[in-house]
């Protein structure tokens, strides 16, 4: 388990030291929490956390992040946004933080309209059992007692992308104890996935990683099922990465067209290509008219 955060995270390397020190820094923390009423209070704690993640969330359709207007309501200096990141998912990771967290991701998902996709291969759902709100989806990358990692198995290290370390790695169905963390089935099969592990900012960053990595999943959220874009699986925080796990596909484009062996020029093979080409143009079309903007197809 610990060599799985540690491979995700992208640093093998890091020392148990380190660890030791975020340990103890957190039972400092928690200590602090128990010295105020406000946390004592759960129905208020839980009105708290709404109102912060209400105010990181523009009002508009698409809901994005708006992390300036609450770095100026927090009066974070310099306008570091990585060093608000670093302390809202400290808080949430309490113990604490990560009850409250449950309640209130509960409560949002209620809100939202059951939306569930058929299943594909291997039994999964392309997305989770509900579709999240703005305000649940940014909760979930702040409290890593929402998301489970042990379901995931055997990573195994596929590329570095422009972000982040992808990892081969296989779903494991959640035990009936850890249900209330998995936005997959229970009686799932094993299937094959592909996680992205994104490392988080720390504390004295000038770079804030959770607003890539929210509009990354807002507009995977936006198109789940639908054939021409890579399938969303499940998402969350763990450790001192934040994981996108997304559906794994036999090949790529690029792979299967090495494995032909009859070229555009053949007549029957000309037919195919040009099936494929419509749809590779048809969802691209989709994301231009959704104004999305992708680099690597």
């Amino acid at each position: 388990m610990e060599k799985r955060k540690a491979m995700a995270m992208g640093d093998s390397s890091r020392s148990p030291e380190a660890g030791s020190e975020a340990t103890t820094g957190l039972h400092a923390y928690e200590r602090m929490l128990s010295t105020r009423l406000l946390y004592k209070d759960a129905t208020l704690h839980a009105l708290m956390v709404r109102m912060v993640l209400s105010s990181l969330i523009t009002p508009s359709a698409t809901g994005d992040l708006d992390l300036v207007a609450l770095n100026k309501v927090l009066g974070s200096e310099g306008g570091r946004t990585g060093g608000l990141e670093y302390l809202l998912t400290w808080h949430l990771s309490s113990e604490a933080g990560v009850k409250i967290a449950a309640d209130v991701s509960h409560q949002l998902d209620a809100r939202a309209a059951p939306d569930v996709k058929p299943a594909g291969e291997g039994g999964m759902t392309d997305m989770a059992s509900t579709p999240r709100t703005p305000a649940s989806r940014l909760l979930r990358l702040l409290s890593r007692g929402l998301f489970d990692p042990s379901r995931f198995a055997n990573l195994q290290f596929h590329a570095r992308g422009a972000s982040g370390n992808i990892y081969r790695a296989k779903y494991v169905p959640p035990s009936r104890s850890s249900e209330t963390k998995s936005s997959l089935p229970v009686n799932t099969t094993q299937a094959q996935v592909m996680i992205k592990a994104i490392e988080l900012a720390g504390p004295e960053s000038d770079r804030s990683m959770l607003q890539d990595v929210y509009g990354e999943l807002a507009i995977l959220e936006r198109f789940r099922g639908h054939p021409g874009i890579c399938q969303l699986i499940d998402y969350g925080i763990t450790g001192e990465s934040y994981w996108i796990v997304m559906r794994r596909y036999r090949c790529s484009l690029a792979e299967w067209r090495l494995r032909q062996t009859q070229g555009p020029s053949n007549p029957a093979s000309a037919v195919l290509y040009l099936s494929i080409l419509q749809q590779v143009v048809e969802s691209l079309k989709l994301l231009v008219n959704n104004s999305v903007v992708h680099f690597v197809l």
